[in-house]
């Protein structure tokens, strides 16, 4: 995919394969990003929603359509995207498999030390940087 081939956010969600496990998607919750190139080898990425899955949901696909179509990140730092976008982006673009998990509920207060104790876990590198 080029920048000339706009894609909008419907198009890069219609791509991510959802499974929200058995949490409340309106609760606090921590998510994990998974992308999988066609090798086998795979990209993670840990996150927490203090509102729930919303965000995630349609944070990451607006940011990701705006990367592929050549927009800035924000005004002062147009190229400041995290990795994670970049290798979403990437996914996208090479018809990777992308999956968005919910992995568990949480209190609010927990939502930090429990996403660093799934970023461990799952040995997601994405979370640096």
């Amino acid at each position: 995919m080029t920048v000339m081939d706009h894609i909008t956010r419907q198009e890069v969600w219609d791509r991510v394969r959802f499974d929200p496990n058995g949490c409340d998607e309106s609760l606090p919750v921590i998510y994990h990003w998974e992308f999988c190139e066609p090798g086998g080898e795979c990209h993670g990425y840990v996150g927490q929603a203090k509102y729930g899955s919303q965000r995630p949901k349609e944070a990451y696909a607006y940011n990701v359509s705006r990367l592929l179509n050549g927009e800035p990140y924000r005004p002062n730092k147009p190229d400041d995207w995290r990795r994670v976008h970049r290798i979403m982006a990437q996914a996208v673009s090479k018809d990777w498999e992308i999956t968005l998990s919910l992995v568990e509920n949480c209190d609010e207060i927990d939502l930090s030390r429990r996403e660093r104790h799934w970023i461990a876990e799952k040995g997601c590198t994405l979370n640096n940087g």
